[in-house]
């Protein structure tokens, strides 16, 4: 019972774990609790700096592995900007700091009932952890994989539910764009910019078959 008490303990709040996960939720605080007593660097931001060892000091449950991909997840949704700020080619340590404007507009969006294409949709919540979950099966499924943070950038304006996502994977073995030399296959950010899912499939036919030969 001492260990309740007397262990500093890291915080979460339930609006960030709905929004982004849980994990991401306990790295955005700490990410804004370190910020919040940093003095501004001459770019105007307050900064932390630490490697995927050190945070591992602040998080011993999470293996470094998982630290990584909490950190790409959030730097993936723009909510973690990380750069690095030493001139030296030598130090690559990042410096981490939230990016407010975007923790302040990307908050969970509750949808109206509404009647799209003949169905009914119903109250739901999405969160960017959900919506982020698509784009990883998307991205594993689509063949030609270059400009990923395009894509995503793209992804996250359109927002994709489960069905959507279903029409997107089928739409990618019906175009046979996984059978196609990879220069002849649009970027991922294109094809999703031109909704290419909703392209009508056309099948070839040989007109030469069952003509007369003069």
């Amino acid at each position: 019972m001492s260990k309740l008490i007397d262990e500093y303990p890291l915080v979460v709040l339930p609006s960030l774990a709905v929004d982004y996960g849980l994990n991401e939720a306990i790295v955005i605080q700490q990410i804004h609790y370190w910020t919040s007593r940093k003095d501004p660097m001459p770019d105007g931001h307050s900064w932390v700096y630490n490697s995927v060892r050190e945070w591992k000091k602040q998080f011993p449950f999470w293996s470094e592995r998982t630290i990584f991909s909490i950190l790409k997840k959030l730097r993936e949704l723009e909510v973690l900007i990380a750069e690095q700020k030493s001139n030296s080619l030598w130090d690559k340590t990042l410096y981490y700091r939230l990016d407010y404007e975007k923790l302040q507009f990307s908050i969970t969006q509750v949808l109206p009932n509404r009647v799209r294409k003949g169905c009914v949709v119903s109250n739901k919540t999405e969160t960017n952890s959900e919506i982020i979950d698509r784009f990883d099966t998307f991205w594993k499924h689509y063949p030609r994989k270059v400009a990923k943070p395009n894509a995503l950038k793209r992804w996250l304006k359109l927002k994709p539910n489960d069905d959507e996502l279903k029409k997107m994977l089928i739409a990618i073995d019906q175009q046979e764009l996984r059978k196609k030399e990879t220069h002849f296959v649009p970027h991922p950010a294109t094809w999703l910019n031109d909704r290419r899912w909703e392209d009508e499939i056309t099948t070839n036919v040989n007109t030469t078959m069952g003509r007369r030969v003069l």
